[in-house]
């Protein structure tokens, strides 16, 4: 039988507690997180002057407009998926070849994805015939893509709480 020195089991406990503490300092220690959506700095729209801001929470919440949500809803419906990138991303910190803020980058990463990803796979409503008529000039009558502006500025950052 083999038995064990008290030596050896207080080596092995600080090698434990010294891992756990490393885990726990490499786990998110100041509360950051990955905000998707449009910044301040998106600046304003070539034609009418107005906040692309504005303009994208207009139709995210459907403000005197029919509701075209681009971060909200495909955000919410693909959840499972960023869970997967944010479940992928702790198994890397935990193995030491990740670290938070990469994981964070993937999560913000996949949020702008899938938003970007809604304005050509979406059920939005159809334009009214007086925007419908002033975007079909140049033969695309979709919502929301008229220069492209909205979409191109959608991005992510890092914050922390």
């Amino acid at each position: 039988m083999e038995t064990t020195s008290r030596t050896e089991v207080t080596s092995f406990m600080n090698q434990l507690n010294k891992a756990v503490k490393n885990l726990q300092n490499s786990l998110n220690p100041q509360g950051q997180y990955a905000k998707v959506g449009l910044p301040e700095s998106s600046g304003d729209h070539k034609d009418s002057g107005t906040s692309i801001v504005a303009i994208g929470a207009v139709h995210e919440f459907g403000i005197g407009v029919p509701m075209r949500s681009f971060l909200r809803v495909p955000i919410g419906e693909h959840q499972a998926e960023i869970a997967n990138v944010a479940k992928l991303g702790a198994k890397k910190v935990v193995d030491g070849t990740g670290n938070i803020k990469g994981t964070l980058k993937a999560m913000g990463e996949a949020g702008v994805s899938i938003s970007k990803e809604s304005f050509s796979s979406n059920n939005w409503a159809p334009l009214k015939d007086p925007t419908r008529g002033r975007k079909n000039k140049d033969g695309d009558a979709t919502p929301l893509v008229d220069t492209g502006t909205l979409k191109r500025s959608i991005t992510y950052q890092i914050d922390k709480d």
